[in-house]
């Protein structure tokens, strides 16, 4: 904890509860109230929160498990405590369900420890991770050892955190970690800040591809956010931004694209990491 006392405080200042709460000074009343009821509404009988087509997983009750935080919605947290308990009990998640579980359980069951199976094929999945893996794997590594408070893991990640971004075709999901691993690690952010501005379009939207036309709303509120973690100023770019998220605005939620028409959670906790990462 001592050794990475300079980690956590960067990643507190702007972290991603503190984006998500920030959007609420760039959404008006009824609007809140909107998503508010949107997000119940996505909450099923199992008390997690569902995709799409109303299957309930892990994954979207990450999502929904933020965003009913930043928002304050208290009536979904005893049910979601109890499936997230039952989940990671009884289930046997793996690769980004692990990860998820793991977060979960650490935000919101945070008293109670992490049942040991699931801690001892976390870790074990953390300790297998190759010393030269990708910005995105190794960002996510980070994230959940600083949730589930595994220092130990944290401070062998740290110490062997290389950031090697060559001008390949990568997309822009990998430049926007490799910004925050950078920052995180006290390393030069200005040229991946400039890759990473090469995604963006005219419309105030980042593609996920520099050949793609046109963006969409993970793209463009990742990047947001890891420039605005990075402290980059994005006055310039605010306005056309602000608008393309605005657009994107559904029913109480957010959707994936301007040729989508329904939000999700997923969506809907992007589009307020945008708008907070803005507004911060």
């Amino acid at each position: 904890r001592f050794l990475l006392r300079k980690y956590f405080r960067k990643l507190n200042a702007f972290s991603l509860e503190v984006a998500l709460k920030e959007a609420s000074g760039v959404i008006d009343a009824s609007a809140m109230e909107e998503i508010k009821v949107f997000i119940k509404s996505r909450q099923t009988r199992e008390g997690g929160f569902a995709d799409r087509e109303g299957k309930c997983d892990l994954y979207y009750t990450l999502f929904g498990g933020f965003v009913s935080e930043a928002l304050d919605i208290k009536e979904v947290f005893p049910s979601l405590r109890n499936y997230i308990r039952k989940t990671a009990r009884s289930g046997n998640p793996e690769g980004i369900y692990l990860h998820c579980a793991a977060i979960l359980w650490a935000k919101f069951c945070g008293k109670e420890p992490l049942p040991v199976k699931l801690r001892e094929k976390l870790i074990d999945r953390l300790a297998d991770s190759a010393t030269g893996e990708a910005a995105y794997a190794t960002f996510l590594n980070l994230l959940t050892c600083y949730y589930i408070r595994h220092f130990a893991g944290l401070f062998r990640l740290w110490k062997r955190i290389r950031v090697q971004m060559d001008s390949g075709n990568k997309p822009s999901t990998v430049w926007t970690a490799g910004v925050v691993v950078a920052h995180l690690r006290g390393l030069p952010t200005d040229e991946m800040v400039s890759r990473l501005l090469e995604f963006r379009r005219q419309d105030g939207s980042f593609s996920a591809t520099l050949k793609a036309p046109r963006g969409d709303l993970l793209s463009t509120a990742v990047a947001l956010y890891a420039l605005k973690f990075a402290g980059h100023d994005l006055t310039l770019i605010k306005p056309a931004c602000l608008a393309y998220v605005d657009a994107l605005y559904c029913d109480g939620g957010f959707c994936a694209a301007p040729t989508e028409e329904i939000p999700d959670v997923e969506y809907t906790f992007y589009g307020l990491l945008a708008l907070g990462s803005l507004n911060h």
